[in-house]
């Protein structure tokens, strides 16, 4: 027989009680729960109070610390307006001597600037960093009207900021700007002009890859903007890829501020990715030689596309009329063609033409390119000199050998219609000036085409 128990609290008839919490303590509880929260929120409101006052007197002893550097720069530019050498020369500390030689010769160039009404000392900053006791300040000048902006570097001492020099290690976070073809590393300095660049960049392999220059499978380009004076300019230099060229910060010496990417920077980019989509579009590891046909004409076409990157007449005649008359693609198929046995008759097959009559090209550019060689080999070894001459004028060059002329300055030339030289050849008369320092010479030189190439005739 199985044994049942049956525990039962029986308080109303067919009733059932829960066992319910004092409500004094629930009370109680609940009291010292919101105790526990009040005090929290207050430790917090307190640290937070705490937190601020910190904050608030680092932005104030931080923005104290900037305004003497400002003071101080301030104080520099006011010198060099004044003529002050001897305030200009207190602001400037160094270990050595060299910088304080270099700060003068610095200030007698502003000064000469200044006497000249091309300078004008406006001393705006336009940006200022700090990092400890040392200070980057980039200031502004106007020079010809234009604002040109550079890099100053100073360092807090227990007299005040001083004027020191430059700590290319102070130049900002290393960073990069990736386009689809072209990538810009730069540091924070040089942000602005990071962007111009990728974009100019970017423009130019899109307008010179297929319209142009047949490039092939072009690798991704890096532009490095570096403050590294130890570095070495153009494709490649210390850096292990082929494909990235390296140039320097123009807030070093100073750029334009309205136009960072200007001036040399620009010349420089231009001619570096000139050069590279070039040699891309060749397709070939030969070497060529810049005082032969095919090197000419390479260089010829460098110079045109940087006049095309940038904006400008690059005088590259030849390559100009090749474009006019038959279409940019033909210089993608002259460049395709040569090699370095090459010689000018190359541009007719680019343009389609057997008879350089017919071409109706403008030679100019590269006569002044021969006469320009021409006066450099008299200087250095005249036996040169006559690969350069119709084999008729042997004469003329012994002539030209024994009484050699000085290196011009400039030389510039203007042609005219080809027309039949004395056994039927095709002939130009070419319009020449040299600028000899102050004189001027002008003649006419005849030019015979022979054997697929111009060679001089008088």
């Amino acid at each position: 027989m199985g044994i049942r128990l049956d525990w039962e609290v029986n308080t109303s008839p067919g009733g059932r009680t829960v066992a319910t919490e004092d409500p004094n303590q629930r009370r109680q509880r609940r009291s010292m729960r919101m105790r526990f929260i009040a005090l929290l929120l207050g430790i917090a409101a307190g640290l937070g109070v705490v937190w601020a006052v910190i904050a608030w007197r680092l932005d104030d002893a931080n923005a104290y610390i900037e305004s003497l550097l400002r003071d101080t720069i301030e104080a520099e530019f006011a010198a060099l307006r004044l003529g002050d050498r001897l305030a200009f020369d207190a602001i400037q500390r160094s270990a050595t001597d060299d910088w304080l030689i270099y700060q003068s010769q610095v200030f007698d160039a502003f000064q000469n600037g200044k006497l000249a009404g091309t300078l004008e000392l406006t001393g705006n900053v336009r940006d200022i960093e700090i990092d400890g006791t040392r200070g980057r300040a980039i200031v502004e000048w106007t020079d010809n009207g234009t604002p040109y902006s550079q890099a100053w570097f100073y360092w807090r001492y227990e007299e005040g900021w001083r004027r020191v020099p430059p700590d290319y290690t102070f130049w900002g976070r290393q960073q990069e700007l990736r386009g689809q073809n072209v990538t810009v590393s730069y540091r924070d300095v040089d942000a602005a002009l990071a962007e111009v660049v990728g974009l100019r960049v970017e423009g130019w392999v899109a307008s010179t890859c297929g319209p142009i220059l047949q490039c092939g499978d072009l690798p991704h380009i890096t532009i490095d903007i570096s403050a590294d004076l130890y570095a070495n300019w153009g494709w490649g230099n210390g850096t292990g890829s082929d494909w990235t060229f390296t140039v320097e910060s123009p807030y070093i010496v100073g750029a334009r501020s309205d136009q960072p990417f200007s001036g040399r920077t620009l010349e420089t980019v231009a001619n570096g990715v000139a050069q590279r989509l070039i040699g891309a579009s060749q397709g070939s590891s030969g070497s060529f030689n810049l005082t032969t046909d095919p090197g000419y004409l390479i260089d010829a076409t460098r110079t045109w596309l940087v006049g095309q990157f940038i904006g400008i007449d690059s005088g590259s005649t030849l390559i100009q009329s090749m474009a006019e008359i038959s279409g940019r693609p033909s210089i993608g198929v002259l460049i395709r063609a040569l090699t370095p046995e090459s010689r000018l008759d190359s541009v007719l097959t680019a343009v389609n033409q057997t008879d350089v009559r017919a071409a109706n090209l403008n030679w100019s550019h590269f006569f002044a390119y021969r006469l320009n060689l021409e006066a450099e080999y008299i200087r250095i070894d005249t036996n040169l000199v006559y690969r350069l001459y119709d084999p008729a004028m042997v004469n003329r060059v012994t002539e030209r050998a024994g009484s050699p002329t000085p290196i011009p300055d400039d030389i510039s030339v203007s042609t005219n219609d080809i027309i039949d030289g004395p056994d039927g050849a095709p002939t130009i008369i070419a319009n020449v000036r040299m600028t000899f320092s102050d004189t001027v010479q002008q003649e006419n030189i005849y030019f015979f085409w022979r054997d697929g190439t111009w060679l001089r005739g008088s």
